[in-house]
Formats: structure tokens, C-alpha cells, sequence
């Protein structure tokens, strides 16, 4: 085990460059070998470049002698040390181990304890510098009280147990990407989504580093403020990093995710259905959560115009009903879900999780495509804000979006033969669904519209939100019900109860032979995805 092994050469400089900043010590690190980590460094004072520089029996005879002694002290006794060198200046020294792998120490030097002093005859004998020059010299160097000591020891403790912590995790195994590996590996190869997760993790932490831009694409507000701390990078969708995790997490098996519940349903409240679209499935079940007090918040979206919607945070079940809408369902950024079912499915509704976690809400059900379902769980697993206030993640089957500007509408109008005007309600599942206010119900097929499909769409393979607590969709229902999908156990739960007050199930008693049949079409649709996902990819550079 080497000290290089757990953060780059890079890292380590700017690990010692943050502990002089802190501390105004010398830092240094050296791996079990001997061999220095830390190449360049601040000095603490004008004292020890003096002992350092000249001849090269200079160093071995005060820094390197002392670093070496204090390296087999730390590593024997396998604590921090603190101590001094033989000229009477400060030396802490923490031993680095991954488990029982000792990989080497870091530490501080070059400032004196409470009540040291400068050893004038060992820096003469050293150096040959007068003693009453080095008496001078030592004089200017400032000394720490014990409190500050301890101060440096804890925080030498923390930065070491964090970076020991991260490389068991598996964080640090490859150099650290920030925003701007994302704009390099993400959003020049167009396979942004727009989900918002990056500016909604930075915002949280009140960084301040990142924003969202009029048409919904991240970019930094000010590079200045990013701390390069990777978390952007890793909770991205389009970025595998977390993906085994994640897998593990939710106990994902192929070739749909985890299953425990597939069935068909819709809302009991008949003026809800005639509301919401494929039968009010998502609406009735977190009306049912407010009710139950189980939520206090709800990111979803609103309509904000015949080709708008725009993310909001509901707060209770009127508020969650209004939102439902009519089914004409275009989002902030002029997308149009592939499913649409009450909620946009590419309006980032995950947005809302900043404001629910500044308003002090701890229980949020987030409705969401599989592309920002897939960012919440990374949030999750990470452990990062603000995924500490999501009850439950209720993911949308989607086959992928569509952008229209006006020419695009146009062309839809002339496919179609029909105008926007006349439209009442727009559903997809096999196909595109459009139901004109006159009763009359137009079907157009999916390759019709590929011209508007969003490019990063192209990219992703999940169909069913498969990292989801609960799955819904059109496809495998008959009209008017919505496909349902419990993955978890808390997914079961609310499934169990919704059915006990909200939901009415299509054929109660349904047989093993439909429920097999149900499956086989949504496995055949996820497939299909998947292997036009894997196509696309591969022509990417470097295949991602």
C-alpha cells in the first residue's frame, strides 16, 4: 500500500498546502518507504530552508533523520505523535492505515511548542551559521499553545480518517472529475439530461458554484466557488461510477431491476381519473400519503402553460391534485414526456429538494423520470444532501422526451393532420396518443417523431425506473389504469395500504397467466431500450 495509492500526487500537494494554510506548519507525508509525498512545500519559517538546503548531509543529518525517527515511532505504536526535532522545532506525526496495511505518515513541523526554543548549537553545527543569527532567527518563529496543538492534531486526524474512508469506498481509485469533467464527458457528447442533480447537490451545500441557465442546462455561476469535491461528477446519470453501489443498494436484479409487485390500477375517485391521466395512479397515492401524514412534501410539476410546465414543490393533497392537470404535458424546457402521465416527465422536478430541505421538510415523495430517480438514489448512497429528506422515490416508465419549437409543432400538425388548438389530453405508450376535444382519438407511431426526440434520451437504458420504491406506466394497461411496479419494501407498503383506501386494482383476482403476460411486455419494452441505448453509446468516442 502506497500514500499514492489513496489520492494522486496532485492531491497531496493540495492536502499540504490546506494544513499549512490552517495550521502555518511545514507539511509533509512520506509513504512507508521513506520516499517523500509531498514534493513542494511552504515553509513555516526562514530557519528550516536554511537546515534543508546546501549539501544533501544537511537534510539526513535534522528533517530527514527526524521524520524517519518519528515515521518507525508512529508506525510501532499506531498513534499520533507529537514531539520535536533536534533543533527544538514542533513535529506531529500521524500514521496512515488502510485496515492493517500501514501506508505510510503525514504531519507538521517547523513551528516550536509552548515553551521551546531554537537549539542554536545544533543549527551551527548543521549549518554553520552563527549561533547568535540562528538565536535571532528562532526568535520570529511562532510558538503553539497546547490547545492549538491538539486543534492541528484533530484536524491532521479528520483530513487522514476521510481520505482512508473514501478510498475503501472506492472514491479516490481514479483521479477526481468536477463540473468540468462533466461538461467534457456529459454535455459535449449531448448526454445531458437536464435533470438538475449537479446544481441541486452545489445548492444545497450552499457552494454556490453552479446554476441552472434559461434553457435548463447546468453551468457554473461561479467557477471560483467549486471545491472540486467530484460529488457533481459521481450523482450524474449518465456517469457508471456509483452503478454497482447503486445496484447493491436496492438489490437490483435484471433484467428489470428488483420486482416484488407488478400489477394494474387506478384511482377509486372517479373525478380524480377524469383529471389525471392512465387513471390518477401517482395523484390518489400521494394524496393518500398527505393525508396519512406519511409526506410533507411532493416535487412534482404544474402546468404553467399549454406547452409549460415548470417543477413544484406540493405540500399538501389539494396542492397535489391541482398539479395534476390536464395531461398536455409540456415541460419548462419544452419537453414532452414519452409516458405522460399526471406529471411532466422531463420537467426536473428533483429541483424542488433544495427548497423542501431549506423549508425544513424531511419526508418528500419525488416523482421523477428514470434519469433523475437514478441521481436521488446516487444522492442516497453518498449520503449527500439533500437526499437526507426523501420519504420515497416514485419513478415513470419513459421511452425518452421530446423538444418542440414552433416548426416542430408544425410538422407534428401536418403528421397528425390536427392542430394544438384542438387538443385535449396527449398520452404515450406504444404509441403517440393524442385525444381532440371533440372525443376523437388520433394515434401516431414513435419513429413518426424521432426527428423531436431529446439527444441525450438516445442514451439511457432504463425504461421502468428501475431504481425506484415504485414504477408506473402506461404500457401493459388498458386505457383509463396505469402498470404499477413495487420494487421495495417500503414501495410494497404504500401499494398495500393505497389498495386498502385509494386504488381500485383491474381484475381482482388477476390469473399467473395474465400476470406473466403483463410482465413479458414490459420486459420487452425495457429490452428494446436497452439495446437501442447500447447502439448509440457505441458510437460515442470511447464508447460512453
Amino acid at each position: 500500500m502506497q500514500m499514492k495509492d489513496l489520492i494522486s500526487s496532485d492531491k497531496w500537494k493540495k492536502f499540504g498546502a490546506d494544513f499549512n494554510d490552517h495550521s502555518g506548519m511545514t507539511a509533509y507525508a512520506y509513504d512507508a518507504a521513506g520516499d517523500h509525498v509531498i514534493e513542494k512545500r511552504r515553509w513555516a519559517n526562514q530557519l528550516c530552508p536554511i537546515i534543508r538546503g546546501g549539501e544533501p548531509h544537511r537534510e539526513e543529518s535534522v528533517c530527514a533523520k527526524s521524520h524517519k525517527a518519528m515515521a518507525e515511532l508512529v508506525r510501532k505504536e499506531g498513534k499520533i505523535i507529537v514531539g520535536t526535532c533536534q533543533a527544538g522545532l514542533l513535529n506531529i506525526a500521524l500514521p496512515v492505515f488502510v485496515g492493517n496495511d500501514f501506508a505510510g505518515i503525514v504531519g507538521g513541523c517547523g513551528l516550536l511548542p509552548p515553551k521551546g526554543e531554537v537549539d542554536a548549537d545544533v543549527v551551527n553545527a548543521i549549518t554553520g551559521m552563527e549561533k547568535n543569527a540562528a538565536t535571532t532567527l528562532g526568535q520570529n518563529i511562532r510558538r503553539l499553545s497546547p490547545e492549538e496543538i491538539e486543534t492541528q492534531v484533530r484536524y491532521l486526524e479528520d483530513r487522514v480518517l476521510d481520505i482512508v474512508a473514501r478510498y475503501k469506498e472506492g472514491y479516490r481509485k481514479t483521479k477526481t472529475r468536477t463540473f468540468k469533467s462533466l461538461i467534457r464527458d456529459v454535455q459535449r457528447k449531448g448526454r445531458c439530461h437536464q435533470c438538475g442533480a449537479c446544481v441541486t447537490f452545489c445548492t444545497a451545500m450552499n457552494y454556490g458554484a453552479l446554476e441552472l441557465s434559461e434553457t435548463g442546462r447546468p453551468m457554473f455561476r461561479d467557477p471560483n466557488k467549486c471545491i472540486e469535491c467530484g460529488v457533481c461528477y459521481m450523482i450524474c446519470p449518465a456517469v457508471d461510477d456509483l452503478n454497482e453501489m447503486l445496484k447493491a443498494k436496492v438489490g437490483w436484479q435484471p433484467p428489470l431491476g428488483r420486482t416484488e409487485q407488478i400489477g394494474v390500477f387506478r384511482a377509486r375517485d372517479e373525478a380524480l381519473r377524469t383529471r389525471a391521466t392512465d387513471g390518477g395512479t401517482v395523484t390518489a397515492i400521494l394524496s393518500h400519503l398527505f393525508e396519512e401524514k406519511l409526506i410533507d412534501g411532493a416535487a412534482v410539476t404544474r402546468q404553467a402553460g399549454p406547452f409549460k410546465r415548470i417543477p413544484w414543490l406540493a405540500t399538501d393533497a389539494d396542492q397535489v391534485i391541482e398539479s395534476a392537470g390536464s395531461s398536455f404535458d409540456f415541460s419548462v424546457s419544452g419537453a414532452i414526456s414519452l409516458y405522460a402521465q399526471d406529471y411532466s416527465t422531463y420537467s426536473p422536478s428533483m429541483r424542488m429538494l433544495g427548497p423542501a430541505t431549506h423549508k425544513g421538510l424531511s419526508n418528500v415523495a419525488v416523482v421523477g423520470t428514470p434519469c433523475q430517480i437514478n441521481a436521488v438514489r446516487k444522492m442516497e448512497t453518498l449520503g449527500v444532501v439533500p437526499s437526507q429528506s426523501v420519504y420515497c422515490l416514485l419513478g415513470l416508465f419513459c421511452s425518452g422526451g421530446y423538444v418542440f419549437g414552433d416548426k416542430r409543432r408544425e410538422k407534428i400538425e401536418r403528421i397528425g393532420n390536427f392542430s394544438w388548438e384542438e387538443v385535449d389530453k396527449i398520452n404515450i405508450r406504444d404509441r403517440f396518443l393524442v385525444r381532440l376535444k371533440n372525443g376523437e382519438q388520433l394515434s401516431l407511431r414513435l419513429d413518426e417523431l424521432d426527428f423531436v426526440k431529446r439527444k441525450a434520451c438516445r442514451y439511457c437504458d432504463d425504461y421502468t425506473s428501475e431504481f425506484a420504491d415504485l414504477s408506473f406506466g402506461g404500457i401493459g394497461a388498458p386505457e383509463g389504469w396505469t402498470t404499477v411496479i413495487a420494487r421495495t419494501a417500503k414501495g410494497v407498503k404504500i401499494l398495500e395500504e393505497a389498495k386498502e383506501t385509494v386504488l381500485e386494482q383491474y381484475d381482482e383476482a388477476p390469473d399467473a397467466e395474465r400476470m406473466i403476460t403483463l410482465r413479458e411486455v414490459i420486459e420487452w419494452h425495457s429490452a428494446a431500450k436497452k439495446e437501442s441505448a447500447a447502439q448509440q453509446l457505441v458510437k460515442l468516442p470511447n464508447g460512453r
